[in-house]
Protein backbone atom coordinates (compact mmCIF):
# COMPACT_ATOMS: atom_id res chain seq x y z
CA UNK A 1 0.00 0.00 0.00
CA UNK A 2 1.30 3.65 -0.80
CA UNK A 3 0.85 5.58 2.42
CA UNK A 4 0.28 8.55 0.38
CA UNK A 5 -2.51 7.64 -2.08
CA UNK A 6 -6.03 8.46 -1.44
CA UNK A 7 -7.60 6.24 1.58
CA UNK A 8 -11.29 4.45 0.85
CA UNK A 9 -13.93 3.61 3.66
CA UNK A 10 -15.96 0.85 1.97
CA UNK A 11 -19.46 0.77 3.41
CA UNK A 12 -21.31 -3.01 2.59
CA UNK A 13 -23.92 -4.61 3.93
CA UNK A 14 -27.25 -5.97 2.83
CA UNK A 15 -30.60 -4.06 1.50
CA UNK A 16 -32.02 -1.62 4.34
CA UNK A 17 -29.29 -2.61 6.34
CA UNK A 18 -28.63 1.30 7.34
CA UNK A 19 -25.68 1.70 5.07
CA UNK A 20 -27.23 5.42 4.01
CA UNK A 21 -27.75 5.91 7.65
CA UNK A 22 -24.22 5.35 8.29
CA UNK A 23 -22.91 7.66 5.72
CA UNK A 24 -24.75 10.48 6.46
CA UNK A 25 -23.15 10.02 10.30
CA UNK A 26 -19.73 9.76 8.81
CA UNK A 27 -20.38 12.94 6.79
CA UNK A 28 -21.05 14.75 9.75
CA UNK A 29 -18.05 13.98 11.90
CA UNK A 30 -14.82 16.84 12.10
CA UNK A 31 -12.28 13.85 11.10
CA UNK A 32 -14.69 13.59 7.57
CA UNK A 33 -15.84 17.36 7.59
CA UNK A 34 -12.16 18.89 7.34
CA UNK A 35 -11.01 16.96 4.26
CA UNK A 36 -11.80 16.97 0.79
CA UNK A 37 -14.16 14.46 0.34
CA UNK A 38 -15.66 12.21 -2.28
CA UNK A 39 -18.47 9.83 -2.47
CA UNK A 40 -19.27 7.28 -4.87
CA UNK A 41 -23.11 5.41 -4.15
CA UNK A 42 -23.65 2.46 -6.39
CA UNK A 43 -27.94 1.39 -6.77
CA UNK A 44 -28.46 -1.96 -8.31
CA UNK A 45 -31.47 -0.63 -9.64
CA UNK A 46 -31.17 2.01 -12.67
CA UNK A 47 -33.23 5.15 -10.90
CA UNK A 48 -30.94 6.08 -7.82
CA UNK A 49 -33.10 6.58 -4.12
CA UNK A 50 -30.29 6.32 -1.72
CA UNK A 51 -28.33 9.31 -3.35
CA UNK A 52 -31.07 11.72 -2.40
CA UNK A 53 -30.41 10.89 0.91
CA UNK A 54 -27.14 11.40 1.87
CA UNK A 55 -26.75 14.80 3.22
CA UNK A 56 -23.11 15.49 1.11
CA UNK A 57 -22.81 19.39 1.54
CA UNK A 58 -19.03 20.01 0.76
CA UNK A 59 -18.19 16.36 -0.85
CA UNK A 60 -18.49 15.31 -4.44
CA UNK A 61 -21.17 12.81 -4.74
CA UNK A 62 -20.74 10.41 -8.32
CA UNK A 63 -23.99 7.95 -8.68
CA UNK A 64 -23.26 4.53 -10.29
CA UNK A 65 -26.56 2.19 -11.25
CA UNK A 66 -27.78 -0.35 -13.26
CA UNK A 67 -25.77 -2.86 -11.97
CA UNK A 68 -23.21 -3.95 -8.60
CA UNK A 69 -20.01 -1.95 -8.26
CA UNK A 70 -18.02 -5.14 -8.34
CA UNK A 71 -19.65 -6.79 -11.81
CA UNK A 72 -18.38 -6.49 -14.93
CA UNK A 73 -21.19 -4.14 -15.92
CA UNK A 74 -20.22 -1.26 -13.89
CA UNK A 75 -16.21 -2.31 -13.51
CA UNK A 76 -15.10 0.44 -16.90
CA UNK A 77 -17.75 3.25 -14.67
CA UNK A 78 -16.02 2.77 -11.81
CA UNK A 79 -12.50 3.32 -12.78
CA UNK A 80 -13.06 5.94 -15.38
CA UNK A 81 -14.70 7.52 -11.94
CA UNK A 82 -11.25 7.17 -10.00
CA UNK A 83 -9.48 9.25 -13.38
CA UNK A 84 -12.08 12.13 -12.90
CA UNK A 85 -11.75 11.87 -8.67
CA UNK A 86 -7.61 12.01 -9.35
CA UNK A 87 -7.49 14.29 -11.76
CA UNK A 88 -9.89 17.08 -11.12
CA UNK A 89 -11.12 16.14 -7.83
CA UNK A 90 -8.15 15.51 -5.86
CA UNK A 91 -10.21 13.42 -2.69
CA UNK A 92 -8.08 13.32 0.85
CA UNK A 93 -11.18 10.94 1.67
CA UNK A 94 -13.08 8.50 -0.63
CA UNK A 95 -16.52 7.39 1.13
CA UNK A 96 -18.14 4.40 -1.05
CA UNK A 97 -21.74 2.73 -0.44
CA UNK A 98 -22.03 -0.01 -2.21
CA UNK A 99 -25.29 -2.13 -3.30
CA UNK A 100 -26.50 -4.48 -0.62
CA UNK A 101 -25.44 -7.79 -3.13
CA UNK A 102 -21.83 -6.11 -3.77
CA UNK A 103 -19.10 -9.15 -3.32
CA UNK A 104 -16.54 -6.95 -2.23
CA UNK A 105 -13.66 -9.55 -2.53
CA UNK A 106 -13.54 -8.25 -5.83
CA UNK A 107 -12.75 -4.54 -4.72
CA UNK A 108 -9.12 -4.81 -3.83
CA UNK A 109 -8.31 -6.57 -7.35
CA UNK A 110 -10.75 -3.68 -8.95
CA UNK A 111 -8.23 -1.11 -7.24
CA UNK A 112 -4.93 -2.28 -8.37
CA UNK A 113 -6.50 -2.28 -12.29
CA UNK A 114 -6.08 1.44 -11.60
CA UNK A 115 -3.31 2.93 -14.17
CA UNK A 116 -0.51 3.49 -11.51
CA UNK A 117 -2.37 1.18 -8.78
CA UNK A 118 -0.64 3.64 -6.28
CA UNK A 119 -3.25 6.74 -6.44
CA UNK A 120 -5.95 4.25 -4.55
CA UNK A 121 -6.03 2.11 -1.38
CA UNK A 122 -9.22 0.13 0.83
CA UNK A 123 -8.35 1.79 4.22
CA UNK A 124 -11.25 0.23 5.87
CA UNK A 125 -14.54 -2.66 4.77
CA UNK A 126 -17.10 -1.72 7.23
CA UNK A 127 -19.97 -4.07 6.95
CA UNK A 128 -23.31 -2.92 8.64
CA UNK A 129 -25.22 -5.81 10.16
CA UNK A 130 -29.08 -4.77 10.50
CA UNK A 131 -29.32 -6.32 14.07
CA UNK A 132 -33.17 -7.06 13.64
CA UNK A 133 -32.84 -8.87 10.20
CA UNK A 134 -29.51 -10.01 9.61
CA UNK A 135 -30.26 -13.69 10.55
CA UNK A 136 -33.54 -13.71 8.54
CA UNK A 137 -31.20 -13.16 5.10
CA UNK A 138 -27.83 -14.35 6.21
CA UNK A 139 -29.20 -18.29 5.04
CA UNK A 140 -30.69 -17.33 2.01
CA UNK A 141 -27.73 -14.44 0.76
CA UNK A 142 -24.47 -15.52 0.23
CA UNK A 143 -23.15 -11.99 -0.28
CA UNK A 144 -24.20 -10.95 3.28
CA UNK A 145 -22.16 -13.86 4.47
CA UNK A 146 -19.26 -12.94 2.64
CA UNK A 147 -19.65 -9.38 3.32
CA UNK A 148 -19.26 -9.99 7.17
CA UNK A 149 -16.22 -12.45 6.73
CA UNK A 150 -14.60 -10.01 4.65
CA UNK A 151 -15.24 -6.56 6.89
CA UNK A 152 -12.51 -5.09 8.80
CA UNK A 153 -14.99 -3.79 10.76
CA UNK A 154 -18.75 -4.51 11.91
CA UNK A 155 -21.17 -1.83 12.45
CA UNK A 156 -24.18 -3.27 14.20
CA UNK A 157 -27.20 -1.00 14.13
CA UNK A 158 -31.21 -1.37 15.41
CA UNK A 159 -29.33 -2.41 18.69
CA UNK A 160 -32.30 0.05 20.53
CA UNK A 161 -34.29 -3.21 19.29
CA UNK A 162 -32.88 -6.37 20.55
CA UNK A 163 -32.73 -6.94 24.05
CA UNK A 164 -29.46 -7.24 25.79
CA UNK A 165 -29.39 -11.08 25.85
CA UNK A 166 -30.53 -11.21 21.98
CA UNK A 167 -27.63 -8.62 21.22
CA UNK A 168 -25.14 -10.80 23.00
CA UNK A 169 -26.16 -13.64 20.94
CA UNK A 170 -26.10 -11.54 17.26
CA UNK A 171 -22.33 -11.03 18.32
CA UNK A 172 -21.42 -14.36 19.22
CA UNK A 173 -22.93 -15.24 16.05
CA UNK A 174 -20.95 -12.38 13.85
CA UNK A 175 -17.38 -13.46 16.11
CA UNK A 176 -18.17 -16.74 14.84
CA UNK A 177 -18.39 -15.79 10.67
CA UNK A 178 -15.61 -13.24 11.34
CA UNK A 179 -12.81 -13.87 14.12
CA UNK A 180 -11.40 -10.93 15.86
CA UNK A 181 -13.25 -8.40 13.81
CA UNK A 182 -13.88 -5.31 15.75
CA UNK A 183 -17.98 -4.69 16.49
CA UNK A 184 -19.51 -1.51 17.15
CA UNK A 185 -22.92 -0.91 17.83
CA UNK A 186 -24.48 2.00 16.27
CA UNK A 187 -28.19 2.12 16.82
CA UNK A 188 -28.82 5.10 14.25
CA UNK A 189 -25.10 4.46 12.38
CA UNK A 190 -23.69 6.72 14.92
CA UNK A 191 -20.23 5.22 14.99
CA UNK A 192 -17.30 7.60 15.83
CA UNK A 193 -14.12 8.01 13.39
CA UNK A 194 -12.06 5.80 16.02
CA UNK A 195 -13.88 2.87 15.06
CA UNK A 196 -12.79 3.42 11.59
CA UNK A 197 -9.60 3.60 12.55
CA UNK A 198 -9.49 0.44 14.96
CA UNK A 199 -11.31 -1.33 12.03
CA UNK A 200 -8.06 0.01 9.41
CA UNK A 201 -5.55 -0.93 11.90
CA UNK A 202 -7.18 -4.79 11.71
CA UNK A 203 -7.13 -4.36 8.06
CA UNK A 204 -3.51 -4.01 8.20
CA UNK A 205 -3.13 -6.37 10.83
CA UNK A 206 -4.52 -9.10 8.42
CA UNK A 207 -1.96 -7.85 5.72
CA UNK A 208 0.72 -8.10 7.27
CA UNK A 209 -0.37 -12.00 8.03
CA UNK A 210 -1.37 -12.59 4.85
CA UNK A 211 1.82 -11.37 3.54
CA UNK A 212 3.92 -13.64 5.95
CA UNK A 213 1.63 -16.74 5.02
CA UNK A 214 1.94 -15.93 1.46
CA UNK A 215 -1.67 -16.38 0.90
CA UNK A 216 -5.18 -14.41 1.60
CA UNK A 217 -7.32 -14.61 4.54
CA UNK A 218 -9.48 -17.68 4.13
CA UNK A 219 -13.41 -17.03 3.36
CA UNK A 220 -15.57 -20.37 3.85
CA UNK A 221 -19.16 -20.43 3.47
CA UNK A 222 -21.02 -20.38 7.44
CA UNK A 223 -21.90 -24.41 7.12
CA UNK A 224 -22.97 -23.69 10.59
CA UNK A 225 -25.86 -22.29 9.36
CA UNK A 226 -28.87 -24.51 8.40
CA UNK A 227 -32.46 -24.07 7.75
CA UNK A 228 -35.50 -26.47 7.85
CA UNK A 229 -39.46 -26.22 7.47
CA UNK A 230 -41.53 -28.41 9.50
CA UNK A 231 -45.22 -29.59 8.57
CA UNK A 232 -47.20 -29.08 12.01
CA UNK A 233 -50.93 -27.36 12.09
CA UNK A 234 -52.00 -28.42 16.12
CA UNK A 235 -48.98 -27.90 18.04
CA UNK A 236 -48.25 -28.06 22.45
CA UNK A 237 -47.97 -24.16 23.16
CA UNK A 238 -46.03 -25.42 26.80
CA UNK A 239 -44.03 -27.79 24.45
CA UNK A 240 -42.96 -25.84 21.58
CA UNK A 241 -41.48 -23.22 23.80
CA UNK A 242 -39.40 -25.53 26.21
CA UNK A 243 -37.87 -26.75 23.15
CA UNK A 244 -37.11 -22.86 22.11
CA UNK A 245 -35.36 -22.51 25.45
CA UNK A 246 -33.76 -26.25 25.21
CA UNK A 247 -32.25 -25.37 21.81
CA UNK A 248 -31.35 -22.24 23.22
CA UNK A 249 -28.32 -20.28 21.16
CA UNK A 250 -28.58 -23.63 18.45
CA UNK A 251 -32.23 -21.54 17.38
CA UNK A 252 -31.62 -18.14 15.74
CA UNK A 253 -34.49 -17.75 14.26
CA UNK A 254 -38.18 -19.63 13.79
CA UNK A 255 -41.22 -18.69 12.86
CA UNK A 256 -44.60 -20.51 12.04
CA UNK A 257 -48.15 -20.61 11.63
CA UNK A 258 -50.14 -23.11 14.30
CA UNK A 259 -53.15 -23.49 16.45
CA UNK A 260 -52.73 -24.26 19.72
CA UNK A 261 -56.27 -25.29 20.25
CA UNK A 262 -57.69 -21.70 20.22
CA UNK A 263 -57.04 -20.86 16.44
CA UNK A 264 -54.33 -20.00 14.41
CA UNK A 265 -51.87 -17.94 15.61
CA UNK A 266 -48.16 -16.63 13.76
CA UNK A 267 -45.33 -17.32 16.79
CA UNK A 268 -41.94 -16.09 16.37
CA UNK A 269 -38.24 -16.89 18.10
CA UNK A 270 -35.57 -14.65 17.07
CA UNK A 271 -32.52 -15.25 19.57
CA UNK A 272 -34.75 -16.26 22.48
CA UNK A 273 -37.03 -13.68 21.84
CA UNK A 274 -40.08 -15.12 21.50
CA UNK A 275 -44.19 -13.84 20.35
CA UNK A 276 -47.57 -15.01 19.84
CA UNK A 277 -50.01 -12.80 17.45
CA UNK A 278 -53.72 -14.67 16.75
CA UNK A 279 -54.21 -14.58 13.46
CA UNK A 280 -57.58 -14.18 11.82
CA UNK A 281 -58.22 -17.67 9.94
CA UNK A 282 -60.39 -15.45 6.68
CA UNK A 283 -57.41 -12.83 6.49
CA UNK A 284 -55.04 -12.97 3.38
CA UNK A 285 -53.54 -9.76 4.01
CA UNK A 286 -50.69 -12.17 6.68
CA UNK A 287 -50.08 -14.20 3.57
CA UNK A 288 -47.48 -13.97 1.28
CA UNK A 289 -47.65 -13.35 -2.54
CA UNK A 290 -48.35 -16.41 -4.60
CA UNK A 291 -47.72 -17.20 -7.88
CA UNK A 292 -48.41 -14.20 -10.88
CA UNK A 293 -48.57 -11.83 -7.94
CA UNK A 294 -51.98 -13.26 -6.90
CA UNK A 295 -52.27 -13.45 -2.81
CA UNK A 296 -52.63 -16.83 -1.59
CA UNK A 297 -53.61 -18.25 2.10
CA UNK A 298 -51.30 -18.89 5.03
CA UNK A 299 -50.36 -21.99 5.65
CA UNK A 300 -49.80 -23.53 8.91
CA UNK A 301 -46.08 -24.85 9.25
CA UNK A 302 -43.02 -23.58 10.77
CA UNK A 303 -39.56 -22.38 9.41
CA UNK A 304 -36.28 -22.75 11.34
CA UNK A 305 -33.04 -21.36 11.04
CA UNK A 306 -30.32 -23.10 12.73
CA UNK A 307 -26.74 -22.80 14.27
CA UNK A 308 -24.05 -25.41 14.94
CA UNK A 309 -26.85 -28.37 15.00
CA UNK A 310 -27.67 -30.60 12.17
CA UNK A 311 -30.55 -29.73 9.90
CA UNK A 312 -32.08 -33.46 11.04
CA UNK A 313 -31.87 -32.92 14.94
CA UNK A 314 -33.22 -29.64 14.46
CA UNK A 315 -36.69 -30.86 12.54
CA UNK A 316 -36.57 -33.48 14.97
CA UNK A 317 -36.66 -30.98 18.02
CA UNK A 318 -39.24 -29.03 16.44
CA UNK A 319 -41.64 -32.02 15.54
CA UNK A 320 -41.88 -32.98 19.01
CA UNK A 321 -44.29 -29.87 19.49
CA UNK A 322 -47.28 -31.11 17.28
CA UNK A 323 -49.99 -32.42 19.76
Amino acid sequence: MNTHSTPIVLLTGHLGAGKTTLLNRLLQLDQVRRRRTAIIVNEFGPRGVDATRIEHEGAELIELNHGSLFCACLTKDFLKTLDVLAEQVHPELVLIEATGVAETGDLVPLLQRDVDGSRFHVHANLAVVDAVNFTKVLPYMQAVGRQVRQADGLVVGKVDRLTDAALARLDELLASLSPDTPICHAAFGDAPWEFVELAATKRRQREVEAGAHGEARHDSPPRDIVTVSVDVDRADRQTLWAIVRRLDRHLLRMKAYVDFGQGPVFVESVFGETSETPVDPEDESQSAEGQGGRPRRWRYGLVAIGWRISADQLRAELSACEA
